[in-house]
């Protein structure tokens, strides 16, 4: 698939971004990187916070890109880490897949079971989303310099 398939099943609609969009999403970012290395949660609810900062992320390039996930469907996170390797390339890809696999055990922590992760899984879980920060910030310089100003207080 590629983006267009995605703007025909109206997965994906088109609609632009504002600085100030960007720099709140940026923000979420850094709370739940925070939040998530928090001692006083469960492992869980760690696993939960760390995955929904990837998420922000993803959803940074998505909308940087002009595109946003159509509210009216279903299935938003997936969508959003389907469409990475689409903008960003093949470099990401195995990145997208790690999301995706952390989608679906999010989704059993936050819905079905209790001590669903260890804390191995979170502080992987944690680096990779460290790094997808670092990435994002490159794309950005590289596709979208004029959002760089909203940038200043985040991770180098």
């Amino acid at each position: 698939m590629n983006l267009l398939d995605f703007l025909k099943e109206q997965n994906l609609k088109l609609q632009s971004v504002s600085k100030n969009e960007i720099e709140q999403l940026f923000a979420l970012v850094e709370r739940d990187l925070e939040d998530a290395r928090f001692q006083g949660i469960s492992l869980d609810r760690k696993f939960i916070t760390a995955y929904n900062a990837g998420l922000q992320l993803a959803t940074i390039v998505l909308r940087a890109e002009g595109y946003r996930t159509n509210p009216q469907k279903s299935g938003h996170h997936k969508i959003c880490i389907q469409v990475l390797p689409l903008i960003m390339g093949r470099k990401v890809s195995d990145f997208a897949d790690f999301l995706n696999a952390c989608r679906l055990k999010r989704h059993a922590c936050e819905y079905t079971c209790a001590n669903e992760v260890n804390e191995k899984e979170v502080e992987r879980l944690l680096g990779k989303i460290e790094g997808f920060h670092a990435l994002v910030i490159e794309w950005l310089k590289k596709c979208h310099p004029q959002l760089l100003p909203y940038l200043k207080n985040s991770r180098k």
